[in-house]
C-alpha cells in the first residue's frame, strides 16, 4: 500500500509524494507547530483506510486520500500520548455501536483503554494478543524484541488470563457484542470453538484459564489449545487480561516501569509482531517520555521492527529534532505544515535533513530563530542594537548590560561561540 497524494483537513490543495520504490518501506514525517492538524490528518488517513464508503459521508474527520496505490493489509495506530485522536480497538464488552474499529485488520497500540480510560492494560492486552497470534516469530523479530527488552529493562514473560465472554444460547454462542452462529464459523475452526466451549463454558466471567506468554516467542500450552485460543480471540469469544491478583509479574511490569520504558517496549514489540507487507502505520508523537538518547535511536528501532516487511507506509507526527535528524536518505519524506499570514493551513515537502545536528534541524525545519532561551536572545539583541547604533556616549550602558550577561557566559561550554562574542564586546567598551 502506498499513499501518493492526500489532502490536509482544513488545508489548501493536495500534497503529492514521489512514487519511489513501491516494494520498500516508506516513512512520511509530519512537522508543524501545535494546531497545524497533524493528529487530525493521521485520524483522517486512518478512517479513509477502514471506513466503508457508505459511512464516509457521516465520518467526523474529512476524507484525506486523493490517490493511493492498493489497499492496506492492515492499519496500525501507535501513540505515546493519552489525548491522541486515534480510536481505541473495539473489543469484546465495548458498548460502542459502531463496530468498524473491531475489524481484524485494525489495531490501536497506545495508553488509552476502551471508553477512553487511560490504562496501561490496553497496551498490555494488545502486546499479549500479538504474541499469542504470532507465537513463533522469525529469528530476526525474536532477536529484535529481546534486544528491546534488554534496552528498556521490560521483561519478556507475562502471565495472562483467558476469560470467556460467551454463554450458550440454543446451540449458538451469545456474547455482549451479539450472537455467533456456530453454523457460520468455518468447518476447520468449529472444532476449536467447541473445545473452548467445553474448556471454558463452565467458568464464570470471574474465573479464567491461565496462560504464560513469552513476547519474543512461546506460549505455555499445547498446540491445539493455542490454536483454539487464537480462534476464540479472533471471533471475540475470549479476552486476555492480566491476572487480577495484585503483585503478579504482569501487574509489576505494567505499573513498575516508567512511561518511556513501557511505551517504547510495548509499541515497538507489538508492531514487530504484527507488521506485515503493505501495512499502513500511523504514529503520533513517539518521543513522548523518551530520553533524548532513545529519541535519537527511535528511527533505527522503528525500521528494524519492520525489517521483514515490504511496501509499508508510515506516517509519523513528531516534535523531536532527534527523530527527524536520524531519518535515512532512502524512502523518507518530510512534510512541514504551517499557517500563513491569513491563518490558512499550508504544507510543503522539504528535504530530509540526513545527518544534521539537532540545532540545525530546529532552526531550519522547526523555524526557531535560536535554540537559546528567549530571555537571553532578547538580551543579546538589545546589546547588538546598541553596538550597531554607535557607542559614542553609550559605553557605560553597554558595560552594564555586559555585567548582567557575565554570569551566564561564564557558565557556557568553553567552545560556545557566545563566549567569543562576549570577549569582543568587552574589548569595545575598554
Amino acid at each position: 500500500m502506498r499513499v501518493l497524494s492526500f489532502k490536509i483537513p482544513g488545508g489548501e490543495g493536495e500534497v503529492s509524494l514521489p512514487e519511489g520504490d513501491f516494494d520498500a518501506n516508506r516513512v512520511t514525517i509530519l512537522l508543524g507547530e501545535n494546531g497545524t492538524r497533524k493528529s487530525t490528518l493521521l485520524r483522517a488517513i486512518l478512517d479513509d483506510s477502514i471506513v466503508d464508503p457508505e459511512q464516509k459521508r457521516r465520518q467526523r474527520y474529512p476524507s484525506a486520500f486523493s490517490y493511493k496505490v492498493g489497499e492496506p493489509s492492515q492499519v496500525i495506530a501507535i501513540s505515546a500520548i493519552p489525548n491522541d485522536r486515534f480510536p481505541t480497538k473495539k473489543r469484546s464488552g465495548d458498548s460502542r455501536v459502531d463496530g468498524r474499529y473491531s475489524a481484524e485488520n485494525y489495531e490501536y497500540i497506545g495508553p488509552r483503554h476502551n471508553q477512553n480510560i487511560v490504562s496501561r492494560n490496553q497496551s498490555l492486552q494488545a502486546l499479549a494478543a500479538a504474541a499469542l497470534q504470532n507465537s513463533s516469530p522469525s529469528i530476526k523479530v525474536s532477536s529484535f524484541i529481546r534486544k528491546l527488552s534488554g534496552k528498556t529493562g521490560v521483561p519478556l514473560h507475562y502471565h495472562m488470563e483467558v476469560q470467556p465472554v460467551f454463554s450458550m444460547l440454543r446451540g449458538d454462542l451469545r456474547t455482549r457484542d451479539g450472537v455467533h452462529r456456530l453454523s457460520e464459523i468455518p468447518a476447520e475452526e468449529i472444532g476449536k470453538v467447541n473445545f473452548l466451549v467445553d474448556t471454558l463454558g463452565g467458568r464464570s466471567s470471574s474465573t479464567a484459564l491461565s496462560l504464560s506468554i513469552d513476547i519474543s516467542g512461546g506460549v505455555e500450552c499445547n498446540d491445539y489449545e493455542l490454536e483454539a485460543i487464537q480462534v476464540g480471540y479472533k471471533y471475540g469469544l475470549v479476552n486476555l487480561r492480566p491476572p487480577s491478583k495484585k503483585g503478579s509479574s504482569a501487574d509489576g511490569a505494567v505499573e513498575g516501569f516508567s512511561a518511556g520504558q513501557w511505551g517504547l517496549f510495548s509499541t515497538l514489540a507489538t508492531l514487530a509482531l504484527r507488521a506485515k507487507d503493505n501495512s499502513l502505520i500511523l504514529i503520533d508523537e513517539p518521543e513522548s517520555a523518551l530520553h533524548p538518547r532513545w529519541q535519537r535511536e527511535y528511527m533505527g528501532d522503528l525500521m528494524e521492527a519492520m525489517s521483514e516487511c515490504a511496501g509499508c507506509h508510515v506516517f509519523l507526527a513528531t516534535h523531536s529534532p532527534l527523530i527527524v535528524g536520524t531519518a535515512g536518505s532512502g524512502e523518507f519524506d518530510l512534510l512541514i505544515l504551517r499557517k500563513d499570514n491569513n491563518g490558512k493551513l499550508v504544507s510543503e515537502i522539504s528535504d530530509v535533513p540526513v545527518g544534521w545536528q539537532s540545532n540545525d534541524v530546529l532552526e531550519e525545519k522547526f523555524s526557531l530563530v535560536s535554540t537559546r532561551s528567549p530571555e537571553l536572545v532578547d538580551q543579546l539583541e538589545e546589546i547588538l542594537k546598541l553596538v550597531a547604533s554607535g557607542l559614542h556616549g553609550k559605553k557605560t550602558k553597554l558595560r552594564h548590560k555586559l555585567e548582567v550577561l557575565k554570569p551566564i557566559v561564564e557558565g557556557l561550554p568553553e567552545e560556545d561561540s557566545l563566549r567569543a562574542l562576549y570577549l569582543s564586546l568587552n574589548r569595545l567598551v575598554k
